[in-house]
C-alpha cells in the first residue's frame, strides 16, 4: 500500500522537468536587446522541460523582465518557493518586433507571489516551436531599499 510516507524524498521538480536548462540568477540577468537575432549564441534554447532559474535569495520582486522569442510561441512562467509552485502566468504572443528576433517584455508578478516571496522561476514552453530566452531580470523593492521612503525609484537603462 502506498501511504505517501516517503513523499518528501522525491524531487518532484526533477521528475516533472527532467531536462530543464538550469541556471543561477546571475547567469541569465545580463540584458539582451530587443530584436536580437534568434541564432545569437547567448540565447538559451529550451526543450519541453524549459528553463529553471534558481534565485540567490528569496525575492519579492514585482516586475520580471524577459527577452523571449514569442513569435507564434506561448510560454508559462512558474514561481516557486522551496520547491512548491505558488503562482503561474501565461505569456502569449503579445508583440512581434518588426525586424524579428527577441522581444523584451515586462511582466507584473502576481501580488500574492510577490508578497509571499519566491526563490525559483521556471519558464516553460506551452505552445509553438523554437523556444528561446535571452535574459530574465527581477525588479522590485529589494533592489532599491530606499524605494517608498521619499526617494525617486526610476530605473534608467544605458
Amino acid at each position: 500500500m502506498n501511504t505517501g510516507a516517503y513523499r518528501d524524498l522525491i524531487d518532484t521538480g526533477r521528475y516533472r522537468y527532467p531536462n530543464a536548462v538550469q541556471k543561477e540568477q546571475q547567469e541569465v540577468s545580463r540584458f539582451i536587446a530587443e530584436g536580437t537575432a534568434l541564432d545569437d549564441s547567448r540565447l538559451l534554447h529550451l526543450g519541453a522541460s524549459g528553463l529553471q532559474i534558481d534565485l540567490d535569495t528569496l525575492s519579492h520582486g514585482r516586475d520580471l523582465e524577459v527577452s523571449i522569442n514569442n513569435q507564434l510561441n506561448r510560454y508559462q512562467v512558474v514561481f516557486e518557493r522551496q520547491g512548491t509552485e505558488i503562482g503561474r502566468l501565461d505569456l502569449s504572443e503579445s508583440y512581434l518586433p518588426a525586424e524579428g528576433g527577441l522581444h523584451v517584455q515586462t511582466i507584473v508578478t502576481p501580488e500574492h507571489v510577490a508578497r509571499q516571496g519566491y526563490d525559483r522561476i521556471r519558464i516553460l514552453p506551452a505552445e509553438g516551436t523554437d523556444f528561446r530566452v535571452g535574459h530574465v531580470r527581477i525588479w522590485g523593492p529589494e533592489e532599491w531599499p530606499e524605494c517608498g521612503q521619499g526617494h525617486d525609484c526610476t530605473i534608467e537603462f544605458g
